[in-house]
């Protein structure tokens, strides 16, 4: 997850640095990802807190469906 995470942000960065743009949905799809990776690599006694990383991760990734559904001039 931590390399995905890495690999859309320099997606993002060189977009920003080359064309302009800011590329909204690879910068949350990176966060998300970065997320789901912390919640990965925590122990077994973290199980609560891996639990609300996920979720998180979860939301992160429905709201940027739900922008592009109601108000795709944001994200693409």
């Amino acid at each position: 997850m931590f390399s995905g995470a890495v690999g859309l942000s320099g997606l993002a960065g060189y977009g920003y640095v080359v064309g302009g743009t800011t590329l909204i949905g690879s910068l949350t799809m990176a966060v998300g990802f970065a997320l789901s990776g912390v919640a990965e690599a925590l122990p077994a006694g973290r199980r609560r807190t891996a639990g609300g990383l996920r979720i998180a991760a979860i939301v992160l990734m429905l709201s940027l469906i739900g922008g592009v559904a109601f108000a795709p001039e944001y994200i693409v």
